[in-house]
């Protein structure tokens, strides 16, 4: 009886740590990607980063964030449902996420916050020249910065195909070490596209240079240092077509809108800061080459800020402009606008 009572209580013990083990064996370990990203590779270490970086001829981003941080969580929450996001991390990048700080203080250039991204190019560069829309905080981004994201990634992913022999092995000799805060060597500028099949038809104006995304447009205006003009419109819209009618045959229109970089849309684009007051068309919207949207350049309607229509261009804008003294050379984006309301 008592071998008996004994061999029970073991069996019962081996049961109990058996079902402890199997619920063990369920806990999910938490992966190295902590949720930006499964398909992504990740390396575990900054030092392991600058050495793949170097390794294989790709940039490095590195993501500083912190698990209890809103911001961070909103910002991972679009960054790993984004398919485009996630393949350019996975094909041309070197991937990093970090929830400490490095010892590098090239990596905290205006200070320690989260959000923050920082990229390093393979010569081990750290690449303080690319910056956010933000001038108190230049290396974060928020949920709805997708598109300028996307324009850093494919703009570093350009870049390190032009300086694929710049960036070569032969060149890269020494040892891997903290990278550093140098400047970047000299670019050679992208050819811009031609706009004759980008205006639409009917033409916004073909002797325009137009760029074909919204990404596009700016990294031309980070590199130009001029502002964008977005015209949101549709082809079925008679707005619309009114507008095009006037805004491509009014000679100082045309004249004014070459200073800027220009993006006519047909769709909405996923950066939420270029519909303030609504989905609507048409409307005009300017980005300067910080990257900020210009939200207080409205036109005359209460009821739609951006809407511009036919009879708000003038039929002497130039002359309007004589009388206030300001050279057409230098006008600027509240220049172009006044023009467009001005009666």
């Amino acid at each position: 009886m008592h071998s008996a009572v004994s061999l029970s209580f073991i069996s019962l013990a081996i049961s109990s740590n058996f079902a402890i083990a199997i619920k063990k064996e369920k806990q999910v370990p938490q992966t190295l990607s902590r949720g930006w990203g499964d398909d992504i590779t990740w390396v575990q270490t900054y030092e392991e980063g600058l050495y793949q970086a170097k390794q294989s001829n790709k940039p490095l981003m590195v993501i500083h964030h912190l698990e209890d941080c809103q911001y961070c969580r909103a910002l991972k929450k679009v960054f790993a449902e984004s398919q485009e996001i996630q393949e350019m991390c996975q094909n041309d990048f070197i991937m990093l996420n970090l929830m400490h700080e490095t010892t590098d203080k090239n990596l905290s250039p205006d200070g320690q916050y989260v959000p923050r991204i920082m990229f390093i190019d393979p010569s081990l560069t750290v690449r303080a020249d690319i910056t956010g829309r933000y001038t108190n905080r230049l290396y974060t981004y928020e949920p709805q910065d997708l598109a300028v994201c996307k324009f850093f990634f494919s703009r570093l992913h350009s870049e390190y195909e032009y300086l694929q022999d710049y960036f070569s092995k032969d060149t890269l000799g020494g040892t891997v070490g903290i990278a550093e805060g140098r400047a970047p060597p000299n670019r050679q500028p992208m050819t811009p596209r031609t706009g004759d099949t980008l205006s639409n038809e009917p033409s916004w104006g073909d002797q325009l240079i137009w760029t074909q995304t919204y990404e596009e447009a700016l990294f031309k205006s980070k590199t130009s240092n001029k502002p964008i003009m977005i015209i949101h419109h549709l082809e079925e819209c008679p707005h619309s077509q009114a507008l095009k009618k006037v805004f491509a045959e009014h000679k100082d229109i045309q004249k004014l809108a070459a200073s800027f970089v220009l993006l006519n849309v047909i769709y909405e684009i996923s950066d939420k800061h270029l519909a303030p007051d609504g989905q609507y068309v048409p409307r005009i919207l300017f980005v300067d080459p910080t990257l900020t949207i210009r939200a207080d350049i409205t036109g005359r309607y209460s009821n739609r800020l951006y809407a511009y229509e036919p009879q708000d261009v003038p039929l002497s804008a130039h002359a309007h402009y004589v009388e206030k003294g300001i050279h057409i050379n230098h006008i600027n984006m509240v220049n172009f606008t006044d023009i467009l309301t001005h009666s």
